[in-house]
């Protein structure tokens, strides 16, 4: 727990982080898979951004996806264990997809089938060649719980991540994630935010995974002194093969596009949540996950305060577990936290 800080601001970090991926996720979902042309045409500045309609169900506006669920099934848990307790995530997920989960993919699909059948959640995940972002979307919560113990919060991630994917590129941008939160949780609000002070506290854990996706992550800060097309067209084609053909417009589902694309975003303007989900967005493809993701980040950095009113009070999950839900647990898990 950053002590150097006001309680009331850690507070406010601890909700922005869980709120900030619920909206982010809400305002992605409606465009999942759209090309960046068609979002900017329909929000041509940050201003024009709001949330819509979700087109494929008669949900209410605010509707959050699979993200935000899976995010909250850990959150959840580690309200009422006070730790990490994996058996008890894995029924939660074998729960929500025998309930209503939305939009899940093939590799956190795969892994609940199994767990279903009776497999334990240490041989569950999908298999290596599933490098997508099932872990990335649920691992917030861990970066608060394990604030102040890095090596163990990392440790926690790749089990977490190990449940449903057992790809170490997976892995490593659920630690990216993990490790990005409490960083951003930590943070002076009088200093500026220092990318570089962010790669150096990620790459080594990374490296220990996946050298290339350390190496891509080590170019986060010269990037954001590149022009932004320049930036997003190499982050596009990051791990792909120069003969491989992506059917997604924009940001693909694939983890290292997605994480380059969400710390680009959110690091091209850290104080200003608007206009960080408008630049995610704007890039097209898998924006309720690029959506939720920077929605972590630029949540975490600058709070619930700075998130706009109108669009943390409409997000739901099918009528439930919206805005006073989420903020409850937040709260409880900052209580929990801060009396270990």
């Amino acid at each position: 727990m950053p002590h150097h800080l006001p309680e009331a601001l850690v507070t406010d970090r601890f909700l922005g982080c869980i709120l900030g991926e619920a909206v982010g996720d809400a305002l992605g979902l409606p465009f999942e898979g759209c090309e960046p042309e068609r979002i900017t045409e329909m929000f041509p500045t940050p201003e024009t951004l709001s949330l819509h309609h979700f087109p494929i169900r008669n949900f209410r506006l605010g509707q959050y996806s699979d993200d935000t669920q899976m995010m909250r099934c850990v959150l959840d848990s580690l309200v009422a264990h006070r730790e990490l307790n994996l058996d008890d995530v894995s029924h939660r997920l074998v729960k929500l997809w025998e309930t209503d989960v939305i939009g899940a993919g093939d590799a956190c699909s795969i892994a609940v089938a199994n767990l279903r059948r009776g497999v334990s959640w240490q041989d569950s995940g999908a298999p290596k060649g599933q490098a997508g972002n099932g872990s990335t979307m649920r691992t917030a919560p861990l970066g608060l719980w394990y604030a102040d113990e890095v090596p163990t919060l990392v440790e926690k991630t790749k089990q977490l991540s190990l449940m449903t994917h057992k790809d170490e590129r997976s892995t490593a941008g659920a630690i990216v994630v993990s490790l990005a939160v409490t960083h951003l949780l930590a943070h002076d609000p009088k200093k500026r935010f220092n990318p570089k002070a962010l790669v150096d506290l990620v790459v080594p854990y990374v490296q220990e995974l996946n050298p290339h996706f350390a190496e891509e992550i080590a170019h986060f800060p010269k990037r954001l002194k590149e022009p932004h097309g320049q930036a997003l067209r190499e982050i596009r084609r990051a791990g792909q093969s120069t003969d491989k053909h992506t059917p997604w417009p924009g940001i693909s589902g694939y983890v290292l596009p997605t994480i380059l694309a969400v710390l680009d975003a959110f690091g091209r303007s850290p104080k200003d949540f608007r206009q960080s989900l408008w630049c995610i967005l704007s890039y097209g493809g898998d924006v309720d996950t690029t959506g939720a993701l920077t929605g972590v980040l630029s949540g975490t950095f600058n709070g619930l305060s700075a998130i706009p009113y109108e669009w943390v009070r409409q997000v739901h999950d099918n009528n439930q577990f919206g805005y006073d839900y989420l903020v409850r647990q937040a709260k409880e898990l900052f209580q929990l936290k801060n009396s270990k």
